[in-house]
């Protein structure tokens, strides 16, 4: 028992060590400035050109990790994730093997599935982080997020709904709720808008992904 005791301690103190280092580390505005342009100029990034690369990042993930999960499971996993969503789901898919028919509800569910909380949560989130030092990351990505979704000010629900079913890079249900949230459309009419956008977005992927001919066999 004085074992475990003594392991608590000491990661106890540890802890105390990293944050004492850390709240040092944060106390320069000028660090701040630089981590913060890190991780805009990271996220941007991913954002501008990670469908570019959807290949090669969705492939190093079903290589990863089909020896460990279920290729289901891992379907459904990539589907969920931020800027690949149901288009790296259909390609992971495809990969594996799954039939279209399997793969495609699979990758509207795990596309869908952060969805509610994003639209419930994430204001109150970046609220909490303005009261931080990061309050001029989050202003960044507030105009980027919302100088994207200029379709879905002007056309409300049909632009949401647009936003997301057409499979472009910046698009997608993530990116579509975030606008979503800041622009205030109700929860009701932001979920069917999004859902319907993500089954028109898995099936135009589906035909790109596995071709004409295997969609309707």
């Amino acid at each position: 028992m004085d074992i475990y005791v003594y392991i608590y301690k000491f990661v106890k103190q540890y802890y105390n060590i990293l944050y004492y280092f850390l709240d040092i580390f944060l106390a320069n505005d000028k660090v701040i400035e630089i981590v913060e342009l890190f991780i805009y100029n990271i996220i941007c990034l991913m954002y501008n050109y990670g469908v570019i690369f959807l290949d090669s990042i969705v492939g190093s993930i079903v290589l990863g990790l089909k020896s460990m999960l279920d290729p289901k499971m891992i379907v459904f996993l990539i589907s969920m994730l931020p800027i690949l969503e149901l288009r790296g789901g259909i390609l992971a898919a495809s990969l594996l093997g799954l039939n279209w028919k399997l793969a495609l509800p699979i990758c509207i569910l795990g596309n869908l599935f952060p969805i509610p909380f994003i639209l419930l949560f994430i204001e109150k989130i970046l609220d909490k982080m303005k009261n931080t030092r990061f309050v001029k990351l989050v202003d960044k990505l507030e105009q980027k997020a919302l100088k994207s979704s200029e379709s879905i000010l002007k056309y409300k629900t049909l632009g949401l709904f647009l936003f997301v079913a057409i499979p472009l890079p910046g698009t997608g249900a993530w990116t579509g709720a975030l606008a979503a949230a800041f622009l205030k459309i109700p929860f009701k009419n932001a979920i069917i808008s999004i859902a319907l956008g993500v089954c028109a977005a898995g099936i135009i992927m589906s035909i790109l992904s596995y071709g004409i001919l295997g969609f309707f066999m």
